[in-house]
């Protein structure tokens, strides 16, 4: 997981979240963004959903719609309902993030939104495309930032709320070293050669071996790498002289890994026979692995623990955050039951697995 979480896509917050001030006579007290007439499908303290701002989220993603709607034998109105239902409840999480943010005073480290600006930008691969982004969605390069700003404060006020979950104790750095020695260790490196016959069928076995014999005098008198690239069958290596580059011998079938434990450096072996057929290996170079040091690895074992946390963390948090406020829906049909658990009015309220997880731009 990328150490930025992003609450919502930067198109939706675009798309979303616009000056608002214009009061639905349906809507009551919420408030639509200016100029948006649309039906106010739910609502937060005064702030309001419409579904001209969940339709405007919608758009960048109507082309993976359609192909959803596709692969699930073409139901695109039942698709188009269940993603309306997760940007409502983003455009929601979005809007109560940033009261958490206005109420802690949290601030954007200038550094981190120039990152990130830059990590967008890098989205476009030209300018005109990246003008042509500006146009589409109204904005300007400043507000650009300003919405990029609003989503590191909203990474910030997380990071500040997780953070005493995510300290991680030396006992818990060792425990998870001792479990994972293996990733972290390298083993016993080669950097080898080999010709191949293949025998596809056991009646191509005579052919084959008859193949390598004759590959077998030619070593005699000649060059490996040459040879290699006129008769070896392994396509992959067979254009590069046979040459195979470093690889531990344990990767390899064990009639290939037990010849090559017999060779020093410079040496060519005999025939070896495995599952794909005929081999010859000429052994170039040897280097001893080494055993991990956890003392080296501790701030990448905390960082990957971290990790492993973070996600049902920020998923708590968040869920947390939803389960104290009191959303309103004027349209039953924008309530997401996974997110919200089901309708207290028709049924008992379920704590549903998988919240926000779905939702989160990773």
């Amino acid at each position: 997981m990328r150490k930025r979480i992003l609450i919502a896509s930067v198109a939706l917050v675009l798309g979303a979240c616009q000056k608002g001030g214009t009061a639905s006579a349906k809507g009551g007290k919420f408030k639509a963004p200016q100029g948006d007439t649309t039906e106010i499908v739910a609502g937060v303290d005064t702030f309001a959903v419409t579904k001209g701002m969940v339709n405007r989220a919608l758009v960048p993603s109507l082309g993976q719609i359609a192909q959803q709607a596709q692969y699930m034998g073409g139901d695109i109105d039942l698709v188009l309902k269940d993603a309306r239902q997760k940007v409502t409840a983003q455009i929601l999480l979005q809007h109560l993030i940033s009261v958490e943010v206005a109420k802690k005073h949290v601030q954007a480290p200038q550094a981190k939104v120039d990152s990130v600006f830059a990590q967008f930008r890098k989205q476009f691969p030209t300018d005109s495309a990246y003008a042509e982004f500006l146009k589409r969605n109204n904005q300007t390069e400043a507000g650009v930032k300003e919405k990029l700003a609003e989503q590191v404060k909203a990474d910030v006020l997380l990071e500040t709320a997780l953070a005493d979950s995510l300290k991680v104790t030396d006992e818990e750095v060792q425990a998870y070293f001792e479990a994972n020695k293996a990733q972290f260790g390298v083993g016993n490196q080669v950097k080898a050669a080999h010709i191949l016959k293949l025998t596809k069928s056991p009646a191509d076995t005579a052919e084959a071996y008859a193949a390598i014999l004759a590959v077998q005098k030619q070593l005699n008198a000649g060059n490996f790498a040459a040879i290699a690239t006129k008769e070896s069958q392994d396509p992959a290596s067979a254009q590069k002289g046979g040459d195979l580059g470093w690889f531990d011998p344990k990767d390899m079938v064990p009639e290939f890994s037990a010849a090559l434990d017999k060779l020093k450096p410079g040496e060519v072996s005999g025939i070896v026979r495995s599952q794909y057929g005929y081999h010859i290996i000429k052994l170039e170079e040897r280097k001893e692995g080494h055993e991990p040091k956890m003392d080296t690895l501790k701030p990448k074992i905390v960082e990957q623990i971290q990790g492993m946390r973070k996600g049902q963390l920020a998923e708590d948090f968040m869920r947390a955050l939803l389960k104290r406020a009191n959303v309103t829906f004027l349209d039953g049909a924008y309530r997401s039951t996974e997110v919200f658990g089901a309708d207290k009015s028709t049924a008992k309220e379920g704590k549903q697995p998988g919240l926000i997880t779905k939702m989160k731009k990773k």
